[in-house]
């Protein structure tokens, strides 16, 4: 899955790929308490952007916290 593919496209994919391996797809691209902070990003002004550590702490805590729901969802089907 090229990450210079046009997001849709490359979403369209990974979802794709997830739902015959029967795994959820968490798109934190979605997730506008990361992507609208500008303090997370190296670079604001390119399309291809990096994070900042600032950033790398945010997405890591949500997705935690985001895989900590589905294994307790999980159990409690």
């Amino acid at each position: 899955f090229k990450h210079i593919k046009p997001q849709i496209q490359r979403r369209k994919q990974i979802d794709s790929f997830c739902q015959q391996l029967n795994i959820p797809f968490v798109d934190l691209n979605l997730e506008t308490s990361l992507t609208k902070n500008p303090q997370y990003f190296e670079n604001t002004t390119t399309i291809y952007q990096h994070l900042t550590s600032k950033g790398a702490d945010a997405v890591s805590k949500l997705l935690a916290n985001k895989i900590t729901q589905l294994i307790f969802s999980a159990d409690v089907e």
